[in-house]
């Protein structure tokens, strides 16, 4: 039989015969067989284990045939071999024999430990992928990447760098001595290989001790002994441009096989892309900084600013509005005092005078209204609708009781999310402007009412005036935008803009419908909801 069969005693375990396989397998002549059992062909650490299952298999067993399973079994040259053993029950010359069939499963057992080494090798290279993606530096990177490359491979030394001078290494006990600052060996010489080279570098102790750039290296650093085995992987860029080599030596004295470099790649891979991404990272927080500070020095040029137009706006308010009230004085003391010593001609002019001077008030107030509502901090808080319209009628009720005009409210008790003060301004205006721009004779009539819908309110003020051409409902919301004339209609323009921008200083907005006559705008604002 090409299959190695062993015939020993039941009791004893001595062996009674082999056939031919098993001399080649074991190595053994016949006559060394003969003075052996079947315990002096295993490992001494497995001998316990067989001696118990023999007591078993020697209590009756009836079986005259079944498999004992996988064991190990010992050369003569101390090589262990994995087999599976059938073994039959016989007898022969009155005496109780077994014979066992030994089947080499080396190979097998060999292939699935390299499965399963492979195995815990992609485990262990997920948790260091995970790892690497975790740091913060190209530093934790390198030095995360070197000590992963040591636990992966078995080597003694690992070296990560990139250039020009970047590197970090994770070593055994057999080389404290490079653990010192300022010691560790370059890797250049190995640099200058893979730049050449550009794909991963794998040599045999032989080769690395035969190398001519070892011994320079040796020469340069000393060595605590031969390093053995080197691979060197190259860490490139994602345009394929090198920027560092992950490099690992000295496997105990075996050689690193095609699965080290294998894993060592793909290593250097996920290094590779966290190096990167860590970079790009470090430029993105330094861009942002030069940002932020860009901002603090426009937001400071922004105070100075605004500082300037504060200033600006109290020399409007103060130095040119006190030349115009003098103006105004003066011109209507004359009118009074002197008013029987003029012509109609010069009375004219005085009243043209006084009228001008009013207007340009009237213009410097509402420029520094839509200044000061442009620019003032709005804090927006919960505002009662219905208190905030009733406030602004009574504001206007000399100016409605005047025009006899008709009101009609009708708004729920809602609360709103605005600014008390801007929003009064805004119905002031839309106000102001339903009374103002009506037809000669005609009684005014503004209807005002609110509903509110998914989180928002609608404000709706409708007027029976003159009405806005649909090619200018736009215009009106710019600054100094008049339809008409001064003398028909007075105003400065500036009224509509302050209403837009207050709406939208609020997160509001504003809209409008406008036929041959009457005007409906509506406003609308966010519901103030508690919590």
């Amino acid at each position: 039989s090409p299959v190695p069969m062993l015939l020993y005693d039941r009791e004893s375990g001595d062996f009674v015969d082999v056939n031919v396989a098993a001399l080649a397998t074991y190595g053994y002549t016949r006559s060394e067989f003969l003075e052996m059992s079947i315990f002096d062909i295993r490992p001494p650490e497995d001998v316990p284990k067989l001696k118990e299952y023999f007591k078993e298999l020697g209590r009756g067993a009836t079986v005259e045939y079944h498999a004992a399973g996988e064991w190990r079994h010992l050369t003569k040259d101390g090589v262990v071999l994995h087999v599976e053993v059938r073994v039959s029950a016989l007898v022969m010359d009155n005496r109780a024999l077994f014979l066992a069939a030994v089947h080499d499963i080396s190979p097998r057992k060999t292939a699935q430990a390299a499965i399963e080494r492979r195995a815990r090798e992609l485990q262990q290279l997920a948790a260091s992928s995970l790892e690497i993606a975790g740091v913060q530096t190209v530093e934790q990177v390198l030095q995360v990447t070197a000590d992963r490359a040591r636990e992966l491979s078995g080597a003694n030394a690992a070296i990560a760098r990139i250039v020009p001078a970047q590197a970090r290494a994770s070593l055994s006990d057999k080389y404290a001595a490079w653990r010192a600052p300022g010691l560790l060996p370059d890797t250049d010489d190995v640099w200058k290989v893979l730049t050449r080279k550009r794909y991963a570098l794998r040599l045999d102790a032989n080769e690395v001790r035969a190398h001519p750039d070892y011994l320079r290296f040796a020469s340069r650093h000393g060595s605590p002994g031969p390093i053995g085995a080197v691979v060197a992987v190259p860490l490139s860029r994602s345009d394929s441009e090198l920027m560092g080599a992950l490099i690992v030596a000295d496997k105990g004295g075996a050689d690193f096989d095609a699965e080290d470099e294998s894993i060592l790649v793909q290593l250097g891979q996920v290094a590779s892309a966290a190096i990167e991404s860590v970079k790009l990272k470090e430029a993105l927080q330094q861009h942002m900084q030069e940002l932020e500070e860009r901002v603090k020095e426009r937001t400071a040029e922004l105070d100075t600013s605004n500082k300037e137009l504060d200033a600006f706006a109290y020399s409007i308010a103060h130095d040119l509005r006190a030349p115009l009230r003098a103006m105004h004085g003066f011109a209507d003391a004359v009118l009074e005092d002197y008013t029987g010593k003029l012509d109609e001609a010069g009375r004219d002019y005085l009243k043209r005078i006084i009228k001008s001077a009013k207007n340009m008030d009237v213009l410097i107030q509402d420029l520094l209204a839509y200044s000061r509502i442009s620019r003032e901090k709005t804090e927006l808080e919960d505002v009662l609708l219905a208190d905030t319209v009733q406030e602004t009628l009574a504001d206007l009720h000399a100016v409605i009781e005047a025009c006899k005009a008709k009101i009609d409210v009708s708004v729920p008790p809602l609360t709103v999310l605005a600014h008390r003060a801007t929003l009064r301004t805004v119905f002031l205006n839309l106000v102001s402007n339903a009374l103002k721009f009506v037809e000669p004779g005609k009684t005014p009539w503004v209807r005002i009412w609110a509903t509110s819908r998914n989180g928002t309110v609608d404000v709706t003020i409708r007027d029976n005036g003159i009405g806005i051409a649909p090619e200018h409902r736009e215009r009106i919301f710019n600054v100094f935008e008049r339809l008409h004339g001064a003398e028909a209609y007075p105003g400065t323009g500036i009224g509509l803009s302050i209403v837009k921008k207050g709406l939208e200083r609020m997160q509001g907005d504003i809209s409008i419908e406008s036929g041959e006559e009457g005007s409906t705008f509506l406003i609308r604002l966010k519901e103030y909801r508690d919590g």
